[in-house]
């Protein structure tokens, strides 16, 4: 849900996959690709991040980067 009062253009996905003792063993990024209006949600198709790593243990996600639409 875009809680800007701004339309967004795009927004980087990032997330991070650990292992046992939380430490990172891999990063992964994506671009979701709007235009979303303010208060609008967007739903997005799947899409594939990469492989796992060997010996995930959880996998963290958030949003990075915003690019306000013109």
């Amino acid at each position: 849900r875009n809680g800007a009062n701004v339309a967004i253009q795009s927004a980087t996905l990032m997330c991070i996959q650990y292992g046992a003792n939380n430490q990172p063993l891999s990063q992964l990024t994506v671009t979701l690709k709007g235009p979303v209006q303010p208060g609008q949600t967007l739903n997005i198709q799947p899409f594939t991040l990469g492989a796992e790593a060997q010996g995930v243990a959880n996998m963290k996600c958030g949003i990075v980067a915003v690019t306000p639409a013109n």
